[in-house]
């Protein structure tokens, strides 16, 4: 970006975060990032770490991923697979 201009209003300048929260309570900070390939949001917590990668397919009309928790500090299980579909 030049110098003394401005950055459009839906432009991401910085680090990208998503907020998890549920009915029983729970909230959770995660990291976030997009790219071409894929989207990605971890949280590193000792004895609870989750992660998701979710790859864009079908010219970016769907979202294909898994999130995966590590309990233990070293060893990653699959959790929760999910696809995300644009409504046409």
């Amino acid at each position: 970006m030049q110098e003394g201009s401005r950055a459009p209003a839906n432009a991401v300048t910085g680090p990208l975060s998503l907020h998890y929260y549920d009915s029983r309570g729970v909230f959770r900070l995660f990291e976030s990032a997009v790219d071409h390939e894929a989207w990605r949001f971890w949280r590193n917590a000792p004895g609870f770490s989750q992660r998701f990668t979710g790859t864009f397919a079908e010219q970016g009309d769907v979202i294909v991923g898994v999130t995966q928790l590590c309990r233990d500090d070293v060893n990653w299980k699959d959790d929760l697979r999910i696809t995300y579909r644009r409504r046409k």
